[in-house]
């Protein structure tokens, strides 16, 4: 038995090319993955990518949701949150980077 860790989307892939593992995706689950071997033991991986994301971007759209979430910690993927804006009118309950910025600056003021 081995034990999971989490990846994030660079890191997968360069996990893969370490171990010159090709890269598939699942047109069913519509995500990328791949296996290698090491010391014995096979893993396999599974991560998101623009392509992923899409897929589940467009469900939503499809299904006419008003609102989703998804858990993201420590895990920045900045192609997944430009595709987002692109795709969606998102109402944020907290400042952006600038506007953070621009009172940080008038603070000092």
């Amino acid at each position: 038995m081995t034990k999971a860790q989490t990846l994030n989307h660079q890191s997968a892939i360069q996990l893969a090319i370490d171990h010159g593992a090709e890269i598939q995706f699942d047109e069913t689950a519509m995500s990328p993955y791949f296996r290698y071997w090491q010391y014995g033991i096979q893993h396999e991986v599974w991560f998101e990518d623009v392509r992923s994301m899409k897929a589940k971007f467009d469900l939503v759209k499809e299904y006419r949701l008003t609102g989703t979430g998804y858990w993201q910690l420590m895990n920045f993927f900045r192609a997944n949150w430009l595709l987002m804006e692109e795709m969606f009118y998102i109402e944020r309950d907290w400042p952006l980077k600038e506007e953070l910025e621009e009172l940080g600056e008038e603070g000092t003021s």
